[in-house]
């Protein structure tokens, strides 16, 4: 699987978490593309559904927080390239790269950039590519600061939430516009 064929065939994805019985009994009632696991499961339980799922065709995306304590958490270290390194092993088939994690998702993350920015070196980024899985950073991302995001992590898929949305919660079309126009 590449990265780019990958995002290409994405129709959807649902984010959740928890127990592995929970998150395999969703994903196979709603049978999505792809699962984004994005709470505090382990490492191990993130490969128990990884592998479980792809049998399944489902393919899992594996967030890694921002916050040091929730990676050692779940992953018995805070190291990036460490966690980088377990989940190249891993079946999961994309690593998000994401500041808004189950303890600040009220506040749409603290920023990518601020908190991960220095940590993903061009190595890592070519043994995600070279693992064929996707590259994905999210978290505080706006319309202003999209082209540092892309020229600091080069991901594969930019993972926009509350950067596009309005005060009440929906998507802007502006705002979605304004993505375009300072990431081209």
């Amino acid at each position: 699987m590449t990265g780019a064929s990958s995002a290409e065939r994405v129709k959807t994805c649902i984010v959740t978490g928890g127990a592995p019985a929970k998150v395999l009994a969703l994903a196979r009632q709603l049978r999505p593309d792809f699962v984004q696991l994005h709470y505090t499961e382990t490492f191990e339980e993130t490969q128990e559904i990884a592998r479980a799922l792809a049998a399944d065709g489902i393919a899992v995306i594996r967030s890694v927080s921002g916050d040091r304590a929730m990676r050692k958490a779940a992953y018995g270290t805070d190291e990036l390239p460490e966690i980088i390194n377990l989940l190249l092993q891993s079946a999961v088939s994309g690593i998000l790269l994401d500041s808004r994690d189950a303890g600040n998702a009220a506040r749409g993350g603290s920023g990518v950039l601020g908190e991960m920015g220095g940590e993903l070196t061009h190595a890592l980024r070519d043994e995600i590519r070279a693992a064929g899985k996707l590259l994905i950073v999210g978290g505080g991302i706006t319309a202003e600061n999209a082209a540092a995001v892309y020229r600091t992590f080069a991901p594969d898929v930019l993972d926009v939430m509350t950067g596009a949305e309005d005060a009440d919660g929906r998507k802007s079309a502006e705002r979605i516009r304004q993505y375009i126009l300072h990431s081209t």
